[in-house]
């Protein structure tokens, strides 16, 4: 038995539709709901239905979605959908192979756009209502009740683990700095300080650049490189790098009592790679550091430009 449950953001005149299960059909699940509420089932079969990864379909693409999702964490996990033109009132129905694994109670999608026309969406994965271990499928079906033509339907595998499996590269960033901000003077007490951010980091998970440290668990941890004010051309600092994971790099001057003084800007810098595989990279809009292999290493500069 295949029993849906759809997921709905549309005009406040609609009113919102309940399950329904149809006999005869493969076993699965869907789930709907309005922006934020849910209709609950005690359904946990697994669907014998046959499922394969579709990451585009009609007006819809997968952007980006989780390598794995980490049972209990308080991670926000995310599958990021594109649309190829606006979308009237767009809804969206889940299909869920194994509803033991992944419950249709942790899943809410969530539209991007002006009112009632949608220009892209995401589906919000809450990892404190799993607790299995698993892979499970999970077919998105977006459609509007005001446009037959508008819509699709996308299917990504996502894998559910209890600690996070995580491989790392080493890394070396080398920081040099432009003349002009090579003439800025720290004062008495202030340290010039470079901060890198795993935005994928798993809270309560450690953080392998922290181990000396007394908090070991931060997603973000720093490194002095006041040298390079105080008379050194350049400064080197070799890290563990996570792979396929967000990583931010900003570089700020803090004072004696860790006070925020100012941010400086990173030029833009490309090194190792190619097209195809990518790059060792750092991007100045994002503060993005991206590394594509391992005992790699990337040359960056920093300016005297400040941003907030």
């Amino acid at each position: 038995m295949k029993i849906k449950y759809k997921f709905l953001l549309i005009l406040p005149v609609m009113f919102l539709v309940g399950c329904s299960s149809t006999p005869g059909e493969d076993s699965g699940s869907s789930s709907q709901l309005n922006s934020s509420e849910s209709i609950s089932t005690s359904s946990t079969s697994t669907s014998q239905k046959d499922y394969e990864v579709k990451l585009s379909d009609g007006d819809i693409s997968v952007i980006s979605y989780p390598d794995e999702i980490v049972l209990g964490a308080s991670n926000s996990y995310t599958i990021n959908l594109g649309f190829s033109r606006q979308i009237i009132n767009s809804k969206a129905e889940f299909e869920i192979s194994d509803t033991s694994i992944l419950p249709s109670s942790a899943l809410s999608y969530h539209t991007n756009g002006d009112g009632s026309f949608h220009t892209s969406a995401y589906i919000s994965i809450d990892a404190s209502e799993l607790t299995k271990e698993g892979t499970s499928y999970l077919e998105i079906e977006i459609s509007s009740p005001n446009a037959s033509s508008q819509g699709g339907l996308v299917c990504v595998e996502l894998n559910f683990v209890e600690t996070p499996n995580v491989t790392y590269y080493t890394e070396t960033v080398i920081f040099e700095a432009t003349s002009s901000f090579s003439k800025i003077k720290l004062e008495e007490g202030e340290k010039l300080l470079a901060q890198f951010s795993d935005n994928d980091h798993v809270v309560g998970v450690n953080n392998p650049n922290r181990e000396d440290e007394e908090n070991k668990t931060y997603s973000w941890f720093t490194r002095d490189i006041s040298s390079l004010l105080n008379g050194e051309d350049e400064v080197s600092v070799t890290f563990k790098y996570a792979v396929n994971h967000n990583i931010q790099l900003r570089v700020y001057i803090a004072d004696a009592d860790g006070k925020l003084v100012n941010w400086y800007t990173i030029n833009d810098s490309l090194g190792q790679g190619s097209s195809t595989t990518g790059f060792n990279q750092y991007d100045s809009d994002t503060a993005k550091l991206t590394f594509i292999s391992d005992n790699s290493s990337l040359s960056l500069t920093i300016t005297d430009k400040t941003y907030s």
